[in-house]
């Protein structure tokens, strides 16, 4: 996912047992940063989204077999003209606030849009 306009690099993974996580790039560097210097650090690092795409509890079909970024999303556009500004977004708030598309598929043959 590149949110690079916000600085907020993103790799989204796709598990087997049907959640999407997401880390941002700049926190797992640190992350592993600090385990290179001796910093303690417990454990693994923090998903910074994980959300159930495919599935349900019975474990049948729930593997995420694909996943893709799709382009840019429409949450900024629509942050904007529900706060009543209809003009164009200015650099800062782009910054600011940022989407992408991701489109997952299921084990079970299901594609979804996020």
């Amino acid at each position: 996912n590149d949110s690079s306009k916000s600085g907020n690099d993103a790799i989204v993974l796709g598990t087997s047992n049907g959640y999407v996580i997401g880390y941002v790039v700049e926190e797992l560097m640190s992350f592993a940063s600090n385990s290179e210097t001796g910093v303690e650090s417990e454990g693994s690092p923090v998903p910074n989204l994980r959300f159930r795409a495919h599935g349900t509890d019975t474990g049948k079909g729930e593997a995420i077999t694909a996943i893709k970024c799709g382009g840019d999303g429409t949450i900024p556009t629509s942050a904007r003209l529900r706060g009543g500004d209809e003009r164009p977004a200015s650099s800062s708030n782009s910054r600011s606030l940022s989407s992408s598309i991701l489109l997952t598929g299921g084990e079970d043959g299901s594609v979804k849009q996020w």
